[in-house]
């Protein structure tokens, strides 16, 4: 398993695996995903998790002007984080992304 940061290129599969997350939602899925990339300077900080080829998993790590119990700002956040069920535990997916994101807060905006 792979864990980095997504390209553009794997827009549609992470549409498909918000919307596992947060159904309901297909086409606003599809607008903000476009919209990361036309605007990625103001975007998020999104990882993907790549297994066999295929995406499997994703974090989309933001940052808040607060969050509570925090008295630093801005504050690195989860937005959104999904790991395909069958690569939850196979992989153990979802803890090696969280590892992930400490070092990516590092470069605070």
């Amino acid at each position: 398993m792979t864990i980095r940061e997504i390209v553009e290129s794997d827009r549609g599969h992470w549409v498909r695996l918000r919307d596992a997350l947060w159904p309901g939602s297909l086409s606003d899925h599809e607008t903000e995903t476009r919209t990361y990339f036309e605007e990625r300077h103001k975007a998020p900080i999104i990882f993907v998790a790549e297994a066999e080829g295929r995406l499997v998993g994703f974090l989309e790590l933001d940052y808040r002007k607060y969050a509570p119990g925090c008295s630093s700002s801005p504050v690195p956040f989860i937005e959104g984080w999904y790991v395909n069920l069958r690569c939850r535990e196979r992989h153990r997916a979802g803890s090696r992304r969280s590892r992930r994101s400490p070092r990516a807060c590092r470069g605070t905006p």
